[in-house]
């Protein structure tokens, strides 16, 4: 075993051999010299000493490090084998790897989109509230006058929060620099119905809404990101004024590194505004603004609860609709947790149905690997057959 390192365990056995070479050494020098030929002498030593293996073994046992001491001669075995038959090695272990490889690639990506969750406090009681026509997998935003219904009738949720994307492109600018940004409107309690809050600056004043500008018009809150490298990490910002799109507004928050708001959306929003209830959200017509609606359930509701109440509800919401259209496509409401949400459904099947079929090509893998070693022990059955006839389980 002059391979194995030259510390620890291996000393240890290195020096029980040498203890037995010596007691055999010392008991074949006693035998010659009362008499006795050198080579009855070794004989008759071994033969009393016993069985010199089975005593290292015990001996090693006693230790306990025995089951080490095997994964390294199992491990030095298949380094071996490797070298002995290279290509057999490689189809076999290229095999596996494509077999691993495929399904774990696959797992990572549907991880990452279906599984972890959004990195909000207590996520899983957020949802989405989304309208349809219940007969399509496709779904609609809000007006106005729905989202005031479910706040006012609905027990199932604490809160309920609603935003819109900014339309266009938006620059934010301070004196002579300026910074194109991806704008988000949302209502005033959003942050809080997501359990974050600025780590600057005290963010929106949660209100009613109510169709005149409410007392965080002219307000405004911006990304790590924005305020970074916008204003150069100015603790001082809040209270600042600056310029959007050429109106000007006051800052009231900077929301914590890594903070984004929606999720899912391909760029990240860098700057918040409260909305400002108009004439457009005073109807229910094709002219009315629409809203992505999320809510934090309260304690003791849960999606199917929240949905079957709120089903009960948007049969009387869907009954003020004036145009037929509009009324069929509103009558039903779909609860999903928010993160569902964020995959449209194509999506979610497409991810996985993949998944499966990499779970497939594993268990072809591993079938496959395992015909090979079959064929592999056919060959090399003498082998094998005499292995066991020296005492190798």
């Amino acid at each position: 075993m002059s391979w194995l390192p030259d510390f620890g365990f291996w000393r240890r056995r290195r020096e029980l051999q040498e203890e037995i070479d010596t007691h055999l050494q010392m008991a074949i020098a006693d035998r010659v010299a009362r008499g006795e030929p050198k080579d009855a002498a070794r004989e008759a030593a071994i033969r009393e000493f016993g069985n010199a293996p089975l005593v290292q073994d015990v001996t090693r046992g006693m230790w306990g490090w025995v089951r080490l001491e095997h994964l390294a001669l199992d491990f030095y075995y298949a380094l071996r084998q490797i070298r002995r038959s290279p290509i057999f090695a490689a189809t076999v272990i290229g095999t596996l790897a494509l077999g691993i490889a495929a399904p774990a690639a696959m797992f990572t990506v549907v991880d990452h989109v279906l599984l972890q969750p959004t990195p909000y406090r207590d996520a899983g009681r957020l949802v989405a509230i989304q309208e349809t026509n219940g007969a399509s997998a496709y779904t609609w935003p809000s007006p106005w006058m729905d989202i005031e219904r479910w706040q006012a009738r609905s027990r199932s949720f604490r809160e309920i929060a609603f935003s819109a994307k900014s339309n266009g492109r938006s620059f934010i600018a301070e004196n002579t620099a300026g910074l194109e940004v991806d704008g988000e409107k949302i209502s005033s309690n959003l942050f809080r119905v997501l359990g974050v809050q600025p780590v600057l600056g005290g963010g929106f004043t949660p209100e009613a809404p109510s169709f005149a500008a409410g007392k965080n018009a002219g307000t405004i809150v911006l990304s790590d990101a924005a305020w970074r490298e916008m204003f150069g990490g100015d603790r001082g910002i809040p209270g600042k004024t600056v310029k959007l799109n050429g109106d000007s507004y006051t800052v009231s928050g900077v929301m914590p590194p890594g903070f984004r708001y929606p999720e899912g959306s391909g760029v990240a929003p860098q700057v918040w505004i409260p909305i400002q209830l108009g004439k457009d959200d005073a109807n229910r017509s094709f002219s009315a603004m629409q809203y992505t609606v999320l809510a934090r359930l309260d304690r003791g509701a849960t999606i199917e609860s929240a949905s079957s109440e709120m089903a009960l509800i948007q049969r009387r919401v869907a009954a003020e609709y004036t145009d037929a259209n509009l009324r069929e496509d509103h009558h039903v409401v779909r609860i999903l947790s928010y993160g569902g949400s964020l995959v449209i459904p194509e999506v979610r099947r497409a991810l996985l149905a993949l998944l499966a079929a990499s779970g497939v090509l594993w268990l072809i893998a591993i079938v496959n690997a395992a015909n090979l070693l079959l064929a592999r022990s056919t060959v090399r059955q003498r082998e094998i057959a005499m292995r066991g006839a020296l005492g190798a389980s």
